[in-house]
């Protein structure tokens, strides 16, 4: 998805590096939207792709451990100029904030059924000019608005009752939601998502039911997949069924890129055999498309396959070309997805699912993983581009208790 960065973690320019040893490709157009064939895309595929390419450093920022901030997974982090935020799985209490270094500062709002709390959340946004954080009650149609403080401010009630993610659009004062009428666990209709456009008083500003609801019959029952991501003031979301990814951004719902699959694409009958479980009904298609991450110049997709086979596409903005890598899985604790190597202090890599969907390289790691993988043997087969990091890296590992909080490891991009 995405585009304009809007936070510290990603603040860059466009100067990259061009690595000419990169099979390159030119995009097509079709009605002025840049086309990319996917599938001699994934033909000319190779290496894997180093983080050095697109970064500068790494910092780590450990979060401080205190009975009452115990983290145990972390559903979401949020970057706000000298502010951490984080949205816990376990423990008492769920949304917390930070300073910049990881000071534990306050707990935001409380678990709970009276007014102003919530039983379950899973993905919050944050307007940094008002202090003001929103956070997405799930199961009731609720939006709950807290200050940095944590005192509870308000309610936005929602149209419907299970929105996935809401984002908030700076310069046009929005709150963006990817709403459903239905349920994750509902799986009796497809999934017709909804993008949903609204002020901060909750007036309507845009709505458009998109994308899958289309090509499905009632009685298919497929559920879709989507994804999405944040940056600036544009929001990006493409779907597991169509060739298009959108772009939404003051008012207009556009096309932004055509991903032209070829034998690729998914077929609307192999999903429905692979609803029903049918073995390898959609081994050799594109089950799902991820926009992971965005800078000035790249815009980065990662292609899926059912039959575990993944490639990191970059798509160059500026000179409309693109370039395709293999993406390994590695095995440190869990079988990982490794989007990019982290040849910068030879620690961990970037991987699927440690960005919280908003271009931004973060990776959350538990102190006990990191004292159980970044060993002594780890390191010395690790490559490294500044030893000096990686000397930094150990020491910080050394210092760690296993019980301590997770730690932030924040790539700084050039």
């Amino acid at each position: 998805m995405v585009m304009a960065i809007f936070s510290s973690i990603v603040c860059c320019t466009s100067r990259q590096i061009k690595n000419f040893s990169d099979i390159l490709l030119q995009a097509q157009f079709s009605d002025g939207i840049p086309v990319i064939d996917v599938e001699s895309a994934i033909a000319q595929a190779k290496n894997v792709y180093k983080l050095s390419d697109i970064a500068e450093r790494i910092e780590y920022i450990p979060l401080e451990f205190k009975p009452e901030c115990a983290i145990g997974g972390v559903a979401q982090v949020y970057f706000a100029q000298d502010d951490i935020f984080i949205l816990a799985m376990g423990g008492t209490n769920n949304f917390l904030r930070f300073d910049k270094n990881g000071k534990f500062l306050n707990v935001i709002g409380s678990r709970g059924r009276g007014p102003g709390e919530y039983i379950d959340a899973l993905f919050f946004t944050v307007d940094t000019a008002k202090r003001q954080v929103y956070l997405n009650a799930n199961w009731i149609p609720s939006i709950i608005v807290y200050d940095y403080e944590g005192r509870y401010l308000r309610t936005i009630i929602k149209d419907y009752s299970f929105t996935y993610e809401i984002f908030y659009l700076p310069e046009s004062n929005e709150l963006a939601h990817i709403n459903s009428p239905f349920s994750q666990a509902d799986r009796t209709q497809p999934t017709p998502f909804f993008l949903s456009v609204t002020d901060i008083d909750n007036n309507r500003v845009f709505q458009n039911k998109f994308l899958l609801p289309s090509l499905l019959s009632s009685d298919q029952k497929v559920v879709g997949g989507y994804s999405s991501l944040l940056g600036g003031n544009q929001l990006f979301l493409s779907e597991e069924m169509n060739d298009t990814i959108f772009v939404y951004s003051h008012g207009l719902f556009n096309p932004y890129l055509i991903l032209n699959y070829g034998k690729y694409k998914l077929t609307l009958n192999a999903k429905i055999l692979a609803y029903n479980r049918v073995a390898g009904a959609t081994d050799r298609y594109i089950i799902m498309t991820h926009i992971v991450l965005e800078t000035p110049q790249f815009l980065f997709l990662l292609f899926v396959q059912e039959n575990g086979k993944r490639y990191l596409l970059r798509f160059d903005k500026h000179n409309q070309e693109y370039a395709t890598f293999i993406v390994e899985e590695k095995r440190e604790i869990i079988t990982l997805i490794e989007l990019f190597y982290n040849d910068i202090d030879g620690g961990f890599p970037i991987i699927w699912r440690s960005m919280p969907r908003y271009n931004k390289l973060v990776r959350i790691v538990d102190a006990y993983d990191m004292k159980e993988i970044l060993t002594s043997e780890y390191f010395s087969n690790s490559e490294a581009k500044d030893p000096q990091a990686k000397e930094r890296l150990k020491n910080l590992v050394d210092s760690l208790d296993d019980e301590d909080n997770p730690v932030i490891m924040k790539v700084i991009l050039k």
